[in-house]
């Protein structure tokens, strides 16, 4: 029903398609996430879940950076529980003050997120 509704255009749609078989096919859930971020760039549902997804099943450091990364725009667009993620785990302490991915190195990201639990605790 989820993927029918995606087919046509409905960004939820595929978000929730995505969380439906995300376990069994993590490819094929950000493939839908994806599509679903196409459809509306707007869905930080989306974002959070796969920046989640990210964290869970890949252990290489430029997909925890692109998790972050996508945490933070889902923060900016006002995503409740993006925001607490990042305060949880200092990377985050107001609209205007983060740990940005892109003005420091990957290494020093990922470091900070090791350091505050984050790498450990998604």
């Amino acid at each position: 029903m989820y993927l029918k509704a995606g087919k046509k255009g409905d960004s939820e749609a595929c978000n929730c398609a995505a969380l439906l078989i995300e376990r069994d096919n993590p490819v094929g859930a950000v493939d839908l996430y994806k599509r679903a971020l196409e459809l509306d760039e707007r869905n930080t549902e989306a974002m959070v879940n796969m920046a989640l997804l990210y964290y869970n099943k890949r252990d290489e450091q430029e997909w925890h950076l692109e998790a972050i990364q996508m945490m933070r725009r889902a923060a900016l667009l006002g995503n409740k529980q993006a925001i607490e993620y990042l305060q949880d785990r200092g990377l985050f302490i107001t609209l205007n003050n983060f740990v940005d991915p892109m003005e420091v190195s990957a290494a020093q990201t990922i470091a900070k997120a090791t350091e505050t639990g984050m790498m450990d605790s998604m």
